[in-house]
């Protein structure tokens, strides 16, 4: 979802040994060590974590990503999936 609630074309994120990698309308826009973005799930985003052209951050307890000067908000599901894969 983005920010206002509507669909958002879907981001795919691709979980290697080593790293985790967004991709966002076929455009790989962040990749991030797989160790430092699980500590950071871990820790309930307290503080944003930014990795190339993507924010990560927690905001009024959903999951958000900012991409550019747009930002989407995960829907629960999403979140609990990005978590296991992590």
């Amino acid at each position: 979802m983005n920010g206002r609630g509507w669909p958002a074309p879907p981001a795919e994120v691709e979980v290697r040994r080593e790293s985790v990698h967004l991709r966002h309308e076929l455009v790989e826009v962040a990749t991030m060590p797989r160790r430092s973005f699980a500590g950071w799930l871990g820790a309930s985003g307290a503080v944003p974590l930014k990795a190339d052209h993507v924010v990560w951050s927690v905001q009024l307890g959903a999951l958000v990503l900012a991409i550019g000067d747009t930002c989407y908000r995960l829907t629960d599901e999403s979140w609990r999936q990005v978590v296991l894969l992590v």
